[in-house]
């Protein structure tokens, strides 16, 4: 299990944190590493592979979404960026698939890192 330091932040920015992570029913410590791990892919610091081993997401795909001001707009720059690549967009049914197992993994790293 990789080493893991404490580190300080505002007041208001832990209670975005909380009030997400308890609409999500997540940990609060997984809400501060996803976005800590998504900044460094906008910045081009980090690639990080899907817990499920599939899909490998580069940071240099997604600064090209950076600075959206909403989430349709993030949205709608994904999907040109995929037509502007020939990306299919996926069914229904895969999108699922692929959505639960990520979930499966997730769970079984967190079950791990207990």
């Amino acid at each position: 299990m990789p080493e893991k330091i404490q580190t300080e932040i505002r007041e208001d920015l832990y209670g975005a944190v909380r009030d997400l992570a308890e609409r999500e029913g997540r940990d609060e410590r997984a809400v501060v590493e996803e976005a800590l791990v998504l900044f460094l892919m906008l910045r081009n610091h980090f690639v990080h592979s899907s817990a499920a081993g599939g899909t490998v997401v580069s940071s240099d795909v997604l600064s090209s979404y950076a600075g959206a001001s909403s989430l349709d707009e993030l949205f709608e720059r994904i999907d040109r960026g995929q037509r502007e690549r020939g990306v299919e967009p996926l069914s229904e049914e895969e999108a699922m698939r692929l959505a639960d197992e990520e979930l499966h993994a997730m769970r079984r790293e967190r079950e791990a890192g207990q």
